[in-house]
């Protein structure tokens, strides 16, 4: 038997696989990439055994393992830790819903057919190299042991795992020692997951939107409401759950600090927007008061944060600013995508012993393309192209004119967010890009902003970026734009002056990074407009192919495979 050690996601949504040798990511990828189905699947109560078939498949072939080169298969949730059934006081919960016996009863017999659906898919049996890792010690795992931090403080915050929303933990050497736990229903992740569906939205798409919509509003008008519905203490909080409701879902309830329940589709208002703010503010306050505990507690001057709300990077930038820790590490997966890394680090440390460390110091750990399958990819749809002498030089120009435009490189990123090798790019100086990409090749929201990726040897002067994080490079922070510079880079600055900005290196990615420096010897400002390589609805492509699909249904001005540029959208004056 092998030694290698599969991690594996799937219990909720964001399903994803990571195989690991020891402290080396062999292979990291969410799901969604290959079947094209947002976050893999809808939450329901009968689907933890839908396993990432795909990400799983593709882990092993990419790196030319087998089934019996896998020593441990480690799976991000204990279902031993969850009871049959853990009604609120607060809650109407329906028969046959979560919570319910009926409800718990599905939900548990799902998750404990896993190892029984894996050993399928494997044509071998493997429950005796299966291990439940706990959730919330898989999300810590992600961000402690891909950290470059010999010891540190980790704050886990999500919407549920198997009982607790909340975890704190000391990282010490190999080994996290837990501190703290906070319970359903106090919750921070449904509590935004709520917000989102009472303003209309879709609950998991929707904290994303809100984070964007705090920007156009004002922080006072609803504080004594969020203040009342979520209490803060020294090192908890509470979710006063008879407004929400999150299992039986109630959301009418919140009428009553909030005014009427905005209908699915409706056009936004300001009193959308302040409640936005509100929830955006309260939330900070309650990481402030963890992180301020957590400080206290392990004396350390590094923060590590994971969990679906580490990916507010707005809260993050608050953080890094306000709560004293001076390094700070978020994994680019911070969500559960992110767990079957951390569950497969959690396994390789805690079981296997292993004290080498592994360092996120990239997130290109998903499928990449050689020139050739770019090349079929683009002679199947008959779209003609060259191969650009320097391709960095060639796209840069592109974006100084005025060109949208479409940029596919290397291996694909892991999380949510494109980090410079299959992100649309645009140029910062003109405001009216926002509206045509949003218009063009997003159809989103209006109000949702872009980011800017700097140069990070020059980003102090244009963001006001504070603390020591590899994570600078992952896009995991909101910086406040330096006031003399917002002007000249509109559409990557947020209404409220804020930028979430991706600081790049030569050692984070070197074919962008000259990008962006070749953009700066042609027009003085080291920053390009930086937004996902998708459209709406989608995951962010994976393959050429799906680039190429993206590329023709969208009004992109110019699309960019490696070395290739295709040519047929390009005035002769833009020669490759």
């Amino acid at each position: 038997m092998g030694q290698l050690v599969l991690g594996v996601n799937s219990v909720y949504h964001e399903s994803s696989a990571c195989l690991l040798d020891g402290s080396r990511v062999l292979a990291f990828c969410e799901e969604e990439r290959f079947t094209r189905v947002k976050r893999a699947k809808r939450l329901t109560l009968d689907n933890a055994d839908a396993l990432p078939v795909r990400a799983i498949e593709w882990c092993l072939a990419t790196t030319g393992a087998s089934w019996q080169d896998i020593g441990r298969v480690a799976y991000s949730y204990d279902p031993d830790l969850r009871p049959a059934a853990a009604p609120d006081p607060a809650e109407d919960v329906r028969p046959g819903a979560w919570g319910s016996p009926e409800g718990e009863e599905i939900f548990q017999r799902t998750v404990r057919g896993v190892p029984r659906v894996l050993s399928r898919l494997a044509g071998t049996d493997v429950t005796d190299r299966f291990r439940w890792v706990p959730h919330h010690w898989a999300h810590a795992a992600s961000a402690y042991f891909a950290s470059p931090f010999e010891s540190a403080a980790v704050l886990s915050v999500d919407a549920l795992g198997e009982v607790h929303s909340t975890t704190m933990y000391a990282g010490r050497g190999p080994r996290l020692e837990p501190l703290r736990e906070i319970a359903y229903p106090d919750s921070l992740g449904f509590l935004w997951e709520t917000m989102s569906e009472f303003l209309g939205m879709d609950r998991y798409a929707g904290p994303a939107k809100l984070m964007g919509l705090a920007a156009f509003g004002r922080p006072d008008r609803f504080a004594a409401e969020l203040a009342r519905l979520l209490w803060v203490g020294e090192a908890e909080f509470r979710v006063d759950n008879s407004w929400t409701r999150f299992r039986s879902y109630g959301g009418d309830r919140l009428d009553g600090l909030f005014g009427e329940r905005r209908a699915p589709g409706a056009e936004l208002d300001h009193r959308d927007a302040d409640l936005a703010r509100a929830l955006q503010e309260r939330t900070e306050v309650v990481l402030l008061a963890l992180a301020s505990w957590l400080r206290q507690q392990t004396g350390a001057d590094a923060l590590c944060l994971a969990g679906g709300v580490a990916l507010n990077c707005v809260a993050n930038g608050r953080l890094a600013r306000d709560s004293g820790f001076s390094r700070f590490f978020v994994q680019p997966a911070a969500n559960d995508a992110g767990t079957s890394l951390g569950a497969a680090l959690w396994v390789s440390h805690h079981e296997l012993g292993l004290t080498d460390r592994y360092v996120m110091n990239h997130p290109y750990l998903g499928p990449a393309y050689d020139d050739a399958a770019l090349r079929r990819a683009l002679d199947r749809a008959g779209l003609p192209y060259q191969r650009a002498r320097d391709v960095s030089a060639t796209t840069a120009r592109l974006v100084a004119d005025g060109k949208v435009v479409g940029w596919f490189q290397g291996a694909l990123e892991a999380g949510p967010r494109a980090l410079g090798n299959r992100s649309i790019l645009a140029d910062p100086r003109d405001a009216a890009v926002k509206d045509t990409i949003n218009l063009r090749a997003k159809h989103r929201e209006y109000w949702r902003p872009f980011s800017p990726s700097v140069l990070a040897e020059q980003a102090s002067d244009w963001f006001e970026v504070t603390g020591d994080s590899l994570s600078h490079g992952f896009m995991s922070f909101t910086y406040p734009a330096r006031p003399e510079r917002r002007a000249t880079i509109p559409a990557a600055v947020s209404v409220d002056g804020s930028a979430r900005a991706q600081l790049v290196t030569p050692g984070l990615n070197p074919r962008y990074h000259r990008l962006i420096g070749e953009f700066r010897d042609i027009t003085g400002v080291p920053v390009v407009l930086n937004t996902s390589f998708n459209g709406p609805g989608e995951p962010i492509v994976c393959s050429p192919e799906e680039a190429v699909a993206r590329y023709r249904d969208s009004g992109l001005d110019a699309l960019v495979l490696g070395d290739l540029v295709v040519t047929d959208r390009l005035g002769q004056g833009d020669p490759p």
